[in-house]
This record gives structure tokens, sequence and C-alpha cells, in this order.
């Protein structure tokens, strides 16, 4: 998983890492969410998401290390906030 590629990562010459996360990490959070808002996580799937950012976030003394946190990748949801992220309308 993830950590095997932190790994792969610290040993090599790599400068910088851009992750693909998700909003998910955001569940628990009423309202807006903006670049402050602290994760709270309310299911497994949220935690590991977490697990993986931190797996990366340990090379950024290495490297440039980014994470990109974007709601529904793909498709619609009817649980949607659409006063969220990159879905509002």
């Amino acid at each position: 998983g993830t950590s095997e590629i932190a790994n792969a990562v610290e040993n090599s010459s790599i400068k910088h890492v851009l992750y693909i996360s998700s909003t998910t990490l955001y569940e628990g959070v009423q309202g807006s969410i903006d670049d402050e808002t602290e994760p709270i996580c309310l299911y497994p799937y949220s935690y590991s998401i977490l697990r993986a950012e931190s797996q990366l976030l340990r090379l950024k003394n290495k490297c440039k290390v980014e994470i990109l946190r974007i709601p529904e990748v793909f498709g619609y949801s009817p649980c949607i906030d659409l006063n969220r992220g990159l879905n509002h309308t």
C-alpha cells in the first residue's frame, strides 16, 4: 500500500509527491471546510486514508509532498453536501 510507496520514494531521487486523497476525512465536520479544518473520521475507511497520508507526510523533509483532497472523484452521490468542496453548484 501507501507505506511501500513511501519507502520507495524515500530510497529514490524523487523530489515531488502529489497524493490524491479524499474529503471523506471530513465526514464528521459540520459546515464548510478549508485548509485549517481538522479531519473528523467516523468510519474505518477514513482512518485508513488518514494513515496513508501520514505515511507520505513523513517524507516532507526529503521531498515536496502535496495532498489533494477531492470530493466525489466521479459520478453523483445523493448523500453529497453541495455546499462543500468542488461539487458546489
